[in-house]
């Protein structure tokens, strides 16, 4: 399984490079359009208590490169309890020539996300949704880049944009978190919709077709896990084609403690539990579409570097007690360099094509392996371990976590 997942990195660092060099090829430069008439395009804005990030929100969507006549925007309030619906109102009111609606929850518990995302959806009167958390800070170009795409190519059913961490420089942690989602949003993701047509989309910052979204059945209300759950859907019913468009870039809040870092860790792990579950639950449907090929390596990321790890801890205990020969020893420190080497090259490679690389920069990559991987394994062991003790996590359980993460950087 190490060995596979060593031999998988080097083909999708690889892969990657073909993805983007066919999308400079296609359209010149990436992501630019080049039709005199933008399509008409609804943006849906799930919030709840967003009263700290929500005027940095408003800033990003005024910026936005679009015809304003062409845009609808629609905030769906799940049960606020701040000021967040005084503010969107405000908003609307200094912004009365533009479309823009506000949908409030008359429920006084949260719906959760994927209920508002359907609602919102379904309120939608135009073909193209896009979607953006209230803590994602889309570029003035993400929207037309993204559009571009499905407007080009009637065979793309989402196209989605980066997110790259909002509080990057305030702490070793949020450094490191920089350089994961850099290799993440360069590499990875290229890497995967080279090799097998698809990836999963995020949360935040993509556009889709409705038509697309509907016949997957909208988002699963009682799934923890809105769009990745919701990307495997579209798998079982269609070979989806979900595109990652690294140009069309956001910002977004991320924790910059521990304790926010490793409870939202463990609430990604669950989710990639829980969809692996049903993945083989429902293996035939995916099988009989054809798309199990697409969806198996997307969900087996972290099963790689997890093998590694265990691989690794198993033999340096064994060969602490049983104290083997010298040649055991080499064999043992080839193996953890060769890996830790593809790791590098993958990092390095993903800075470069972000932005001039700094020797701080450098400096990081070899902390990536040596503290922020073994974390992440730390916090997949603690998501195993409720996995089995509590079973498939709840949308209640996502409510309660999610708000003290994101408020978790200074602004």
């Amino acid at each position: 399984m190490a060995s596979l997942g060593a031999l998988h990195k080097t083909f999708l660092l690889i892969a990657s490079s073909f993805y983007l060099r066919g999308l400079i090829n296609c359209n010149g430069s990436v992501g630019v359009n080049e039709f005199d008439k933008f399509p008409a395009v609804s943006v849906i804005i799930p919030v709840r208590n967003e009263e700290r990030v929500i005027e940095k929100l408003f800033h990003a969507l005024s910026r936005l490169i679009y015809p304003q006549e062409r845009l609808e925007i629609i905030f769906m309030d799940d049960s606020s309890t701040d000021a967040t619906g005084k503010l969107i109102k405000k908003y609307i009111d200094d912004n009365s020539q533009r479309d823009i609606k506000l949908i409030t929850s008359k429920q006084p518990q949260s719906r959760g996300k994927s209920a508002l995302l359907n609602q919102g959806s379904g309120l939608a009167k135009n073909e193209f949704l896009a979607f953006y958390d209230a803590d994602t800070f889309m570029a003035p170009d993400s929207l037309s880049r993204l559009i571009t795409v499905l407007h080009k190519d009637q065979k793309v059913d989402i196209a989605m944009g980066v997110s790259l961490p909002f509080c990057r420089t305030t702490s070793l942690l949020t450094q490191l978190n920089y350089v994961e989602t850099i290799y993440y949003n360069w590499v990875l993701l290229p890497g995967q919709c080279q090799l097998y047509a698809t990836i999963f989309p995020s949360g935040r910052n993509y556009v889709a077709r409705k038509k697309s979204i509907e016949e997957a059945g909208g988002w699963n209300e009682n799934s923890v896990g809105e769009c990745y759950e919701l990307g495997l859907r579209m798998l079982k019913v269609k070979r989806a084609d979900i595109r990652i468009i690294p140009e069309a870039r956001s910002e977004e809040v991320i924790p910059e403690n521990f304790h926010a870092w490793f409870s939202q860790r463990i609430r990604w792990n669950r989710l990639n539990l829980d969809a692996t579950s049903s993945f083989f639950v429902e293996f035939k449907d995916f099988f009989k579409c054809g798309s199990w090929l697409k969806a198996l390596p997307n969900l087996a990321n972290h099963a790689w570097d997890s093998s590694f790890i265990i691989l690794f801890y198993t033999i340096l205990l064994t060969g602490i007690f049983v104290k083997p020969g010298v040649v055991f020893w080499v064999i043992f420190v080839s193996m953890a360099l060769v890996y830790m080497l593809i790791y590098s090259i993958g990092y390095l490679i993903a800075l470069i094509r972000q932005s001039k690389v700094t020797m701080t920069d450098i400096c990081r990559i070899p902390l990536m392996w040596l503290v922020y991987q073994q974390m992440i394994f730390l916090s997949i062991c603690c998501a195993v371990f409720l996995k089995i003790t509590r079973g498939a996590m709840t949308g209640r359980e996502r409510t309660e976590k999610t708000m003290p993460e994101r408020g978790s950087c200074r602004l």
